[in-house]
């Protein structure tokens, strides 16, 4: 999350939503409280970031959900902080085609 906000400074967006698949991490950005645990400064590193936005709301979605962006995800583990931008990755054309299908 912290990279795509990131990401998101960098190209000038001022409204977002960042979906993940983990529910703590999206319930702990988007709570209030503060975070004792061990990733607590992360936590606020990204509130902090998000705060900054017009706009920007954490949501929750089953990785069955959004096929696509689970193989990204796996896909980009072994590739060091790549950005595709106006082209869409061989790995997951096909996961693309099947969500808009469904929609």
């Amino acid at each position: 999350m912290g990279r795509a906000l990131l990401l998101a400074v960098d190209e000038g967006f001022n409204r977002f939503i960042i979906s993940s698949d983990c529910l703590a991490v999206v319930q702990r950005v988007s709570g209030n409280l503060e975070d004792r645990s061990l990733c607590g400064p992360v936590i606020q590193n990204i509130r902090t970031i998000a705060s900054s936005f017009e706009s920007c709301f954490f949501r929750h979605d089953h990785r069955e959900l959004n096929t696509a962006v689970h193989g990204l995800a796996k896909f980009s583990e072994a590739v060091s902080c790549s950005v595709w931008r106006g082209v869409t990755p061989d790995c997951i054309r096909e996961a693309i085609c099947n969500d808009i299908m469904i929609m």
